[in-house]
């Protein structure tokens, strides 16, 4: 008898302990923890048509006209879409990981006060349809690695008008500039379809180099004076490398830029398969600013079929593809960049320019002597 009672008490100790881990666990658990910010963004992503970023240091505005991604800031020249896919599913995919603060005067704390408090730090996002209708609006804060995914981050975000702030995780793009939200690139191009980099100076000098195939490694300086050698291949070929792989720093409508009556410096690229790209800048106050244009010319190609013959019987085997371009390709590639630069004047790096503009006589050595016009003694 006495051992029943001993088995009864304790199974009575074993469900009194279970009850009271559980509401235990029932008591710790966090509301909405794991859970979407904004559920149902992922399945109206299509919908969205604008997006406004505001902070104190400004504000962005991206718009979707006609099937592609704009900033209105910058007259409407083309966004990253890469970044404003990344920003869109980046709140469509922030999870919950616990309630902060519902308190205002510790927002500062962690970057969730209104954006026109004094001394803000947080971004408000705003995500619209057209017609208007708000999708996803969230203040976001200060932010951290994730602790559970090095791959993600934390952010500390607040609705508008409501005092309840959350720690959520997730990745999103943190650019609070118009500039930033650009796309970029203004010409990139494989290094092995270029055959010749020809630049003319505002004064007429001018220097052309050129390689003999698309595997050539180094460009050749085009009429080297007898005697002089090239004091640098890496500055040499850094003239040409410069242009396959150009980004802007700004932008601006072509009609706002005058090159009229200003030092020129012009530069012509041909590539193998047919392109021709032509370049003028000029300097106007600290900035330099660029124009551009594409051409296709087929008797390139004639020079690219005989530099191809030199490359493979120089190698026993060709284990690369071919960078070069069809015909076709290269004329659809010539459309697509004059559509992309009609209108608009860039504003490059002026290091990248200095680069480009190196002279003919800065770039050579004759014998031991110093090139000329160098004072002597350094």
């Amino acid at each position: 008898m006495r051992s029943k009672t001993l088995v009864m008490l304790a199974l009575v100790t074993v469900v009194i302990v279970l009850a009271a881990v559980v509401v235990r666990q029932q008591s710790t658990a966090i509301p909405q923890q794991g859970k979407a910010l904004f559920p149902e963004l992922l399945t109206r992503i299509n919908d969205v048509t604008e997006v406004k970023g505001t902070s104190v240091e400004g504000s962005y505005t991206l718009q979707l006209r006609d099937g592609r991604w704009v900033v209105k800031e910058k007259d409407a020249y083309p966004a990253d879409t890469d970044k404003v896919r990344q920003l869109l599913f980046g709140l469509g995919q922030l999870r919950r990981v616990e309630p902060k603060t519902s308190n205002p005067e510790l927002y500062d704390q962690i970057g969730v006060q209104d954006v026109d408090a004094k001394g803000a730090v947080s971004l408000q996002i705003k995500l619209s349809d057209a017609k208007g209708k708000t999708l996803a609006e969230i203040i976001v804060g200060k932010h951290q690695l994730s602790k559970a995914d090095l791959n993600q981050r934390e952010y500390f975000v607040r609705p508008p008008g409501d005092p309840q702030s959350w720690l959520v995780e997730g990745k999103l793009p943190e650019d609070k500039s118009p500039l930033n939200w650009l796309r970029k690139d203004i010409l990139g191009l494989d290094r092995g379809r270029v055959r010749e980099v020809r630049v003319t100076h505002a004064d007429g000098q001018h220097l052309t180099l050129r390689r003999k195939n698309p595997s050539t490694a180094d460009y050749e300086l085009v009429g080297l004076p007898t005697g002089a050698e090239i004091e640098s291949p890496y500055a040499i070929n850094s003239i040409a490398d410069t242009l396959t792989n150009l980004a802007l720093d700004d932008v601006r409508p072509a009609t706002a830029v005058d090159f009229k009556n200003k030092d020129l410096l012009s530069v012509e690229l041909s590539t193998f398969d047919g392109l021709r790209v032509s370049m003028q800048t000029i300097k106007d106050g600290k900035s330099d600013f660029a124009r551009f244009s594409a051409s296709f010319d087929p008797s390139l190609i004639e020079k690219a079929d005989s530099a191809k013959q030199e490359t493979m019987a120089a190698t026993a085997s060709e284990t690369k593809k071919s960078p070069l371009r069809q015909a076709d390709d290269v004329r659809k590639e010539v459309e697509e960049l004059n559509a992309r630069w009609h209108g608009w004047v860039y504003v490059v790096p002026g290091y990248r320019v200095d680069t480009i503009a190196k002279k003919k006589s800065e770039l050579i050595k004759v014998g031991n002597k110093e090139k000329p016009g160098k004072p002597h003694g350094g």
